[in-house]
């Protein structure tokens, strides 16, 4: 939705077959673009509802958008975090790094820095530049664990590689 102006009517256009028949990544785009009023009206509630089609049809991306979209309205709900659960079940790295996020600050439940660093883990593995970082801090710091200089150089070279550079190795050095 970028640059062209004229992409967000014609995307709209293109999904609204998939859409009108409930297919569930026709759906999670249009949500996308009710999200943000990209050739179409901005329409909260209707992305929700969009993104809801995705998620019970099996798309992790909707089950993700389930768990954001409620959270920037009113801070989140039991089921935007079971929608989270579910897409992290799947290896969705944002939600995997959400729920390591939430581990390690406490949110919704006690903090627990060894899970946020298993979690941390996950999400890097799947992909999470912002997770390999945090995992490489965690590591070198022994926080939820022992220190491991190994690991912690391992995981920030993968993200630096990846564009976030971890204070104290290689690029990140300041």
């Amino acid at each position: 939705m970028r640059g062209d102006a004229d992409a967000g009517p014609a995307a709209w256009a293109a999904l609204a077959p998939g859409v009108a028949a409930g297919a569930p990544r026709a759906s999670l785009f249009a949500s996308y673009l009710r999200t943000r009023g990209a050739g179409v009206a901005r329409d909260p509630a209707e992305a929700l509802a969009l993104a809801r089609v995705a998620a019970e049809g099996g798309v992790p991306e909707g089950m993700f958008e389930l768990h954001v979209l409620p959270r920037q309205r009113d801070g989140g709900t039991p089921e935007g975090l079971a929608w989270c659960e579910r897409a992290a079940a799947r290896g969705h790295a944002r939600a995997l790094f959400n729920l390591a996020v939430f581990a390690a600050i406490g949110e919704g439940q006690p903090a627990d820095l060894a899970l946020a660093r298993s979690r941390y883990a996950a999400a890097a593995e799947a992909g999470s530049a912002q997770a390999a970082h945090n995992l490489a801090c965690m590591l070198r710091d022994g926080e939820g664990g022992d220190v491991d200089m190994d690991e912690a150089a391992r995981w920030a070279a993968q993200a630096d590689a990846m564009g976030v550079p971890v204070w104290g190795f290689g690029d990140g050095e300041e």
